[in-house]
């Protein structure tokens, strides 16, 4: 089984790849590329979820690797960049969340973070073709070993990087929830929470989450904090 998810994986690859590079020559052959190169990215995106589906009948304990997860984004990547190019007024986007899960003691699921340090809430990317909720309760149960369900969006959190790409944070929370959390997880009382050392930026998103001022936190290219 393990020979057979090596190979499996190695195919997945090689296909993207040969995608990419068909696409390539295509670009260079075709004058209308604005009018085709969503039909192409929604193949893309087919092949992902299909890879997706094979892998989980086949390994129903085991998640997608991350190292197919890192292909398809790349993938992803260089076809946004290239449809920006042909589309000026489209702007490139990387979705991710982060959750908040709060226990009937007041307490919050923390998680210690290495690079940035410090204590921080459950976070995850959205892949494709794959709903924010999901991706959400998805990546808890990566992080955590909880699952989660009853989710609420509270609000967001952008920020544009160096390289001109929007990041966007959706920020849910949820009291519902069962299983057993890992060791890199720890529970905090959230009214103490400031005591502990937390990474940069997570103090004005707990204000989101409180829902009193406001909903979404957005930083310019500058860095400057705008709270809406």
């Amino acid at each position: 089984m393990e020979a057979f998810k090596k190979d499996f994986e190695a195919e997945s690859q090689l296909r993207v790849q040969e995608a990419q590079e068909a696409f390539q020559e295509w670009m260079l052959s075709r004058p209308d590329l604005s009018e085709r190169i969503e039909e192409f990215q929604s193949s893309l995106e087919n092949f992902s979820l299909e890879a997706k589906k094979h892998i989980s009948k086949a390994f129903p304990e085991r998640h997608i690797s991350t190292e197919i997860r890192n292909i398809v984004a790349d993938g992803k990547l260089a076809l946004e960049r290239r449809r920006l190019n042909a589309n000026k007024q489209a702007e490139y986007c990387e979705l991710t969340n982060m959750v908040m899960i709060q226990d009937e003691k007041g307490n919050v699921l923390v998680q210690n973070s290495k690079n940035p340090n410090g204590y921080t809430l459950p976070t995850g990317h959205i892949e494709l073709g794959e709903s924010f909720v999901q991706s959400a309760m998805r990546d808890v149960k990566e992080k955590t070993g909880l699952n989660v369900e009853q989710l609420c969006l509270c609000g967001t959190k952008q920020f544009i990087s160096s390289d001109n790409c929007r990041h966007i944070v959706f920020l849910y929370k949820t009291n519902v929830f069962n299983g057993i959390e890992n060791e890199e997880s720890k529970w905090i009382p959230l009214s103490n929470i400031h005591d502990y050392k937390l990474i940069s930026g997570l103090n004005d998103v707990l204000e989101v989450f409180e829902g009193t001022k406001y909903n979404e936190l957005y930083y310019n290219a500058q860095y400057q904090l705008k709270k809406y």
